[in-house]
């Protein structure tokens, strides 16, 4: 098997850009950066209507309640800048089942044995990264990977994880090793 190992400086460069993040550790999952989750329903990115280019006020309002979400707990995290390299994001958008339902269709689709498909999902998960825009990471453009799924539960909201590419949990956790000496003044 062979890896491509990075340079020193492209080391320091994402270093730099990661500044103090602590991994959260996941068998399956391997290595995560950064965790965010937000116990609100999901509002679908709306157009507008009327032909002019304005966000809906709904939309903004969910995006502003995600974005400050997002802040704090990249406050929390010890994070002071959005990261600044190629990331994977695994996203569940979690959606209250429809009032409608009888209980035991309720119970199948928490059971993921049936899904709700009454919002987009694409539009969704646009209102979501849109709010982490700056906050999160720096472009959406780092984007390259994006797993989403679709769950009934609960407790309506999101789980989004974001995870550097490129990297192998080794060479993430070297990176986390500069990190925290560069926090401590030990590398220029």
């Amino acid at each position: 098997m062979s890896y491509n190992i990075l340079p020193y400086s492209e080391l320091l460069k994402i270093a730099k850009a990661i500044i103090d993040s602590v991994p959260i550790k996941s068998p399956d999952r391997g290595i995560e950066m950064f965790e965010l989750s937000h116990n609100v329903p999901v509002v679908a990115k709306e157009r507008p209507r009327d032909g002019t280019f304005h966000t809906p006020k709904k939309t903004r309002d969910y995006e502003e309640a995600v974005r400050n979400a997002a802040s704090v707990a990249m406050h929390r995290a010890g994070l002071r800048a959005p990261f600044a390299f190629p990331l994977k994001v695994v996203l569940e958008i979690r959606q209250a089942a429809p009032k409608s339902w009888s209980q035991s269709q309720q119970y199948l689709a928490r059971q993921r044995l049936v899904f709700v498909l009454k919002r987009d999902m694409d539009n969704m998960e646009k209102a979501v990264m849109d709010a982490c825009n700056g906050v999160v990471f720096k472009d959406d453009r780092q984007l390259v990977q994006v797993l989403k799924t679709n769950v009934v539960s609960n407790i309506p909201g999101f789980v989004a994880r974001f995870s550097p590419i490129g990297l192998t949990t080794d060479e993430t956790a070297r990176t986390l090793a500069i990190i925290r000496q560069l926090n401590q003044g030990k590398l220029g």
